[in-house]
């Protein structure tokens, strides 16, 4: 494991953890791919890239510490939740931005495929370009030798050793030829087809020659790409916008609940009968009194009736 490349543990927060099933086929090979893994770590962040964290080498194996997300592309649509027309073209724009990030910094993804874009939880759903297990690094590579990556998406000057920026773009038209046409579709219910608004956009970028397809900056040109990216925007904004709404919302029945809390206990503490105090001007009467507190006088008295009934008798 090389410094600085180890892997980072988050205080209850989960991460995701890629294994590449390839082994390094020389030792070039592996610093190479160490280098320029830690080229995407080194880059700002961006919100239509899966965040990398972390990279190492064990057992002669790459393995990418990456943020989470909620699944992939193909098992999104594995799980018969086909995108729908604008669901189509917020994956094209998501992967636009993506690609113009990578781009920016001079890098290569070489692998964009259903399996390396991810899906974010919440809405609106963003999606995320993943796995930069195989990033070529265009400042100091031109041509070179690449057998790597998924060959269904592969452009073909890749396979004759020359890689640009124009080999992620080819690799993106056939991904979004595959998610609107896929011919692995149930064969019962509608038929899914690539939008007519998007047709002439990916013939061109998955045109086998190099210098007659278009790059991510010519496609942002495109009036109807410009239209959905403002859309997008927009669609972003109102969710963002929502979620504060409902934040402050949230707040404010808070404090509304404990404003309840706190004028029901000052009214019970209004209307609590005060305790009885004892009224110390109110005597208890006395026991009847025994014969040890009867005057003297009326003892005296019964002393004489009781002699004089005797003598009667």
């Amino acid at each position: 494991m090389d410094a600085g490349m180890g892997p980072i543990s988050g205080v209850n927060k989960e991460y995701a953890v890629r294994k590449l099933r390839r082994t390094y086929a020389w030792e070039g090979h592996r610093s190479r791919q160490l280098r320029e893994v830690q080229r995407v770590i080194n880059i700002p962040t961006s919100l239509h890239m899966v965040a990398l964290e972390s990279a190492w080498e064990e057992e002669g194996y790459l393995f990418l510490q990456m943020e989470l997300c909620s699944k992939s592309l193909t098992q999104e649509i594995d799980d018969g939740n086909y995108l729908t027309e604008n669901e189509t073209w917020d994956l094209f724009i998501d992967m636009l931005l993506a690609l113009q990030h990578l781009h920016t910094h001079h890098l290569v993804h070489m692998d964009l495929k259903p399996d390396n874009i991810f899906l974010t939880v919440g809405s609106p759903t963003i999606f995320k370009l993943g796995d930069f297990g195989i990033v070529v690094c265009l400042e100091e590579q031109k041509d070179v030798e690449f057998t790597e990556g998924d060959s269904r998406y592969l452009a073909p000057e890749v396979m004759q050793g020359k890689v640009s920026t124009k080999a992620d773009v080819f690799s993106l038209g056939l991904t979004l030829l595959e998610v609107a046409c896929s011919v692995d579709l149930p064969k019962s219910g509608e038929l899914w087809h690539m939008p007519d608004s998007l047709q002439p956009i990916v013939k061109l970028m998955i045109t086998p020659d190099v210098n007659g397809r278009p790059d991510v900056s010519d496609l942002f040109n495109v009036p109807a790409v410009r239209a959905h990216v403002q859309r997008r925007k927009w669609k972003r904004r109102m969710a963002s916008l929502k979620k504060k709404l409902l934040d402050v919302a949230s707040l404010l029945l808070h404090k509304w609940h404990a404003l309840l809390a706190f004028l029901t206990s000052l009214m019970f503490f209004k209307s609590k009968k005060p305790d009885i105090v004892a009224d110390h001007s109110r005597v208890t009467p006395e026991p009847f009194p025994m014969e040890r507190d009867v005057p003297s006088i009326l003892v005296n008295d019964i002393v004489v009736c009781l002699e004089e009934q005797v003598s009667y008798y």
